[in-house]
């Protein structure tokens, strides 16, 4: 008889559970969308610092080559 009156209870809170877990999805999802942007434009800063770098790399290996 006490299962009776459990029962709607605990169906209540599972749902109001998995209403909850659907949110923190959802915030779990944004974050790393924003995270996943962000590493992007970091990896972007990078390539043009080595891209900066071997230019300048290279400008100093053939002004060393150069004979005087």
């Amino acid at each position: 008889m006490l299962a009776v009156v459990h029962a709607p209870v605990i169906i209540v809170n599972r749902h109001r559970q998995s209403i909850k877990d659907r949110v923190d999805v959802a915030y779990d999802y944004e974050v790393n969308r924003k995270a996943e942007i962000a590493i992007m434009a970091l990896n972007a800063q990078l390539d043009g610092l080595r891209s900066e770098q071997f230019a300048l790399r290279t400008e100093l290996l053939a002004a060393s080559c150069i004979p005087r």
